[in-house]
């Protein structure tokens, strides 16, 4: 089953990316947060890549780090799911898309 879901990772790893300039690394050398940040430079990454290669178990929390380090920037971390259970994520950085109706979070319609 982890080889199923590594395959699948890789396949979408595979697929076309955006060309984007991304913004110098604002953490500490050798802290969780850089070494995230770094890979996440070369391209998309699947969360058990990150708990397997990268040894970071909290790796939520690390990418919320990331997240608000770079606000402002244009450049944000996106995430999309791999499977119909939601337990293989692909993480990527990608163009900051800016919501301007309704808000961040769109429009919440009350009926």
């Amino acid at each position: 089953m982890l080889v199923d879901d590594r395959r699948r990772c890789e396949e979408a790893v595979v697929g076309g990316g955006e060309a984007l300039t991304n913004p110098r690394n604002p953490f500490q050398w050798g802290t969780q947060a850089h070494r995230l940040y770094e890979r996440l430079t070369y391209g998309p990454i699947c969360n058990i890549e990150i708990v397997k290669e990268l040894a970071i178990l909290g790796y939520n929390k690390k990418i919320a780090q990331i997240r608000r380090a770079l606000a402002g920037t244009g450049v944000t971390v996106k995430t999309r799911p791999l499977d119909h259970r939601r337990n293989l994520i692909e993480y990527r950085l990608g163009v900051e898309t800016i919501n301007t109706v309704g808000g961040p979070h769109g429009s919440i319609s009350q009926d």
